[in-house]
This record gives C-alpha cells, sequence and structure tokens, in this order.
C-alpha cells in the first residue's frame, strides 16, 4: 500500500508540473495499492482551484471521486485523534498534522518533506 499525498496528486493533474513526468512514470510502473484520505482529496482540489486550474480540478474530482482511480480513506474522528497524538508525540520540522493512514501505511508517496519518516518523491523513485 502507498499513501499519496497532495504534491504528488497535484503533479498527476497538471501536466506542466515540474514533476508530473516523474510522478505519471512512477505510477505506471507501480503495483501496489495507492491510498488517499478525503483531506488529500480536499486539500488537491483547493490548491488546482486556487491555482486557477478550475477545469483540473473538475476532472481531478471525477477520476478520483466519480471513477474511483485511488482508494479513499475517510478520516473519522479516532483517525485525527490518532493523528494528532502522533505529532504531538513525535516531532517533526514543519507544522502540518498528518492523517493517521500517511502513519500507518507501510510505504508512502509524497513530494512533501514534512514526512521524512515515512519517505519522500525522490527516496521513492529508483
Amino acid at each position: 500500500m502507498v499513501f499519496v499525498d497532495t504534491g504528488a496528486l497535484y503533479s498527476i493533474a497538471v501536466p506542466g508540473d515540474p514533476r508530473h513526468a516523474i510522478v505519471t512514470a512512477w505510477l505506471n510502473a507501480n503495483s501496489l495499492r495507492l491510498i488517499t484520505t478525503d483531506y488529500v482529496i480536499d486539500e488537491t482540489l483547493t490548491l488546482l482551484r486556487s491555482r486557477r486550474e478550475s477545469h483540473r480540478a473538475v476532472e481531478f474530482g471525477r477520476r478520483m471521486l466519480d471513477l474511483g482511480e485511488i482508494n479513499i480513506h475517510y478520516v473519522e474522528r479516532v483517525d485525527f485523534r490518532r493523528a494528532w497524538e502522533l505529532f504531538r508525540d513525535r516531532p517533526l520540522k514543519g507544522g502540518a498534522l498528518p492523517t493517521a493512514p500517511a502513519w500507518q501505511s507501510s510505504s508512502g508517496f509524497t513530494s512533501n518533506t514534512r514526512f521524512p519518516s515515512i519517505g519522500t518523491l525522490p527516496n521513492l523513485l529508483p
């Protein structure tokens, strides 16, 4: 299982993104199950729209939500509470509160360096 974060999803959605080619190549070669959270989907949609990519946001939402191209874990209260406990007990540089599946997955696919114990995009790609 590979947790996919906002940076990677944004790169998938925007062909002009500097990491689009490397992320797409990795995804095409990947055979592991991909998972993200509803929070990450929301964050990606918001990022796309804020960068004037509304048409890509709608297409991304259709692919992720309507066509089910990725497994989505819907964060519940217990997940959010566990994420808080991990955030509190394992201080890292940076300030984001991770969602529990990001910490629980066996691997992580993110271009966000706030999750160094999971891995970052350059560390996961050959």
